[in-house]
C-alpha cells in the first residue's frame, strides 16, 4: 500500500481542511500512471512544506519533488479519488461547476482548506478605517454560493 486509502473516509479537523485545499489547489484525474485514478496538488516551490504536511497526513511515499519554481505531489489512489468525488469534487473542476455535498459544506476547516488554497484574510487601511476582509477566489458559482451560505449561517 503506497498511502492511507481510507484517509478522507471520516471528517476529522484535518481530513475536512485537505479535501477543501485539494478541492481549491488540487487536481483529480484517472489520466495518472496508465488510467489510474489519482490526484495532485501543485504549488509554488516555497509552499513545498505545505505538501510534505500532505504527505504526512497521508502516511504516503509518494515523493513530493519540487524544483526551484514549483513543487507537486501525486498521489495515485483508486479509493481517495472515488471518496473524494462523494465529497463534490470533480475532474477538470476549471470546466465543472461542482457543488460540494452537504455533508461537508457547513464544515469550517473544510473552508479553512478552501481558503488557505484559494483565498486570502487580511487587515487592511483606508484612510481612517481598518477593516478585516476575507477573499475567497473560484472559477464555480455554485462554491461561492455555498461559502456564502456557510458565511451566513455562522
Amino acid at each position: 500500500m503506497n498511502c492511507n486509502s481510507k484517509a478522507f473516509d471520516i471528517l476529522t479537523e484535518e481530513s475536512a481542511y485537505w479535501i477543501g485545499f485539494i478541492a481549491a489547489d488540487g487536481c483529480l484525474s484517472t489520466k495518472y500512471n496508465g488510467g489510474i485514478k489519482g490526484l495532485s496538488i501543485k504549488l509554488q516551490h516555497s509552499d513545498v512544506g505545505h505538501l510534505i504536511k500532505f504527505q504526512k497526513f497521508l502516511s504516503t511515499k509518494y515523493a513530493v519533488v519540487s524544483n526551484n519554481k514549483f513543487a507537486r505531489i501525486q498521489v495515485y489512489d483508486n479509493l481517495i479519488y472515488d471518496k473524494l468525488m462523494q465529497y463534490g469534487l470533480c475532474e477538470n473542476k476549471t470546466n465543472c461547476d461542482y457543488r460540494i455535498s452537504d455533508e461537508i459544506s457547513y464544515n469550517k476547516h473544510f473552508w479553512r482548506g478552501m481558503i488557505d488554497g484559494d483565498g486570502s484574510l487580511g487587515i487592511y487601511k483606508n484612510r481612517n478605517t481598518t477593516y478585516v476582509r476575507l477573499n475567497l477566489v473560484s472559477n464555480t458559482y455554485l462554491i461561492l454560493l455555498q461559502f456564502r451560505l456557510f458565511i451566513n449561517k455562522y
